[in-house]
């Protein structure tokens, strides 16, 4: 594996950190520094799945099927719009926010390893594959706690 490719496998596992501590103060009432374990799961879900939207933005733009291209930049802006919005609603219903965001995770996954499969390299498909699943997972464990 050469170097970038370490790098994204470990930033990419890393990133997984912040879900983590936000389940585990969840799940025993913590806060850091004033800020509770449902506000720092919901606003970095956001975040990361505004980022996730982003790679697909920049991936399009690689793309050189109109058609593909067009319909990428669309989703990429609806993912990003989806996370703004349920951020936004958080005070309505925390439950609701949370699975929403953890359908969204799934989505770009499923979008992007439709549009780019025969493009995507075999680890990277993997490391997808393998976050996308913990963190809906982790999505579904806070929506039940």
């Amino acid at each position: 594996m050469d170097s970038d490719n370490k790098t994204i496998q470990q930033l990419g596992y890393w990133g997984l950190v912040p879900f983590f501590l936000g389940s585990v103060m969840i799940a025993f009432d913590m806060q850091i520094l004033a800020i509770g374990g449902t506000q720092l799961f919901i606003s970095y879900s956001a975040v990361i799945l505004s980022f996730l939207s982003g790679v697909l933005w920049g991936r399009s733009l690689n793309h050189q099927v109109a058609t593909s291209k067009r319909i990428a930049l669309i989703v990429s802006n609806v993912f990003a719009l989806m996370a703004w919005l349920l951020l936004l609603q958080t005070s309505q219903s925390v439950t609701a926010v949370i699975a929403l965001l953890g359908v969204g995770y799934v989505a770009i996954w499923y979008f992007e390893k439709r549009t780019w499969r025969d493009k995507l390299t075999d680890p990277y498909q993997t490391m997808r594959r393998n976050l996308t699943g913990m963190v809906a997972g982790l999505h579904l464990v806070v929506v039940f706690v």
